[in-house]
């Protein structure tokens, strides 16, 4: 793919309808490039997984899932004078994994101070930490965008379509947080 000419494929019906609801929505977002969808327009799993979990395992496991199936290869750039973006398919795309320890009674203080966290996140208990797990990961998923490859990044043939990251919040507590852009 070169930077003069874009392969790509038009969106799907389901798609369009997704881009015009994000286009539209007067919900806050951040864009990570902008050609990508909006961060805030991913869709999660919270799964809690035994506090074990071998990183390398999950890159290797998660790398094989992306490179079966396309769409989680798949970004999408809006061109000057387009309406909806084309999908293009990376020919490898890798996923962005981290692990996070997470201080729950720390994080939750912080969290209820903070008027911009949403109620919802304030209201999590040690028990039911998932909004609270989700807010810190897209938080750190933020910060790691300016030094990673981008969603969208017309400049490489490779880019950060899915995310995923281990949370250990204490010694009998670790979360896997997956994220994959809404429009796949």
């Amino acid at each position: 793919m070169s930077n003069d000419t874009i392969q790509g494929y038009r969106l799907s019906p389901q798609q369009k309808m997704i881009w015009q609801l994000q286009s539209s929505t007067s919900l806050p977002a951040v864009a990570l490039h902008p050609s990508s969808p909006p961060f805030n327009s991913c869709v999660h799993a919270v799964v809690r997984v035994p506090d074990a979990l071998h990183l390398p395992y999950l890159a290797s496991a998660l790398q094989r899932l992306i490179a079966r199936h396309e769409i989680l290869r798949t970004t999408f750039h809006l061109l000057p004078g387009m309406s909806f973006p084309l999908q293009v398919v990376l020919d490898h795309s890798a996923p962005l994994l981290s692990r996070l320890s997470l201080d729950p009674a720390t994080a939750m203080a912080t969290a209820a101070a903070d008027t911009a966290t949403p109620a919802l996140t304030r209201a999590a208990t040690p028990e039911h930490p998932t909004d609270l797990i989700l807010a810190r990961c897209r938080q750190h998923w933020r910060s790691a965008s300016t030094a990673t490859t981008r969603p969208g990044d017309t400049g490489t043939n490779e880019a950060v379509v899915v995310r995923a990251c281990v949370v250990t919040l204490d010694a009998a507590q670790s979360w896997l947080v997956l994220s994959v852009p809404e429009m796949c």
